[in-house]
């Protein structure tokens, strides 16, 4: 006789993507660039190949000889932190950096 005592399948957990969040202080860095051209390239290639990235605005900042590329804002440091393992999974080797407010 068959009986059906297999345990119900719990439903896994919607997990939401971070999103702006205006006066938000938290960061992502993604690079720092002699040539601000290729920050923008950058910023360019994540819009296609992670689609978290596409609500947050990229950030240009000058450093010395150089340009950071940084994305916010973002509410904390888990979204900044989720939004980096997102940018890391979709194209390994990327640097990501939560920076705080």
């Amino acid at each position: 006789r068959a009986t059906n005592d297999a345990a119900p399948v719990a439903a896994r957990p919607t997990v939401t993507a971070p999103q702006p969040v205006a006066g938000g202080g938290w960061r992502i860095q993604l690079g720092a660039f002699r040539d601000s051209s290729n920050a923008r390239g950058l910023w360019q290639q994540l819009q296609s190949k992670v689609p978290g990235i596409a609500p947050f605005k990229a950030i240009y900042t000058p450093s010395g000889t150089r340009t950071k590329l940084q994305a916010g804002p973002i509410a904390s440091r888990t979204d900044a932190a989720r939004l980096c393992a997102e940018v890391q999974g979709r194209i390994p080797g990327t640097p990501c950096v939560p920076i705080a407010p």
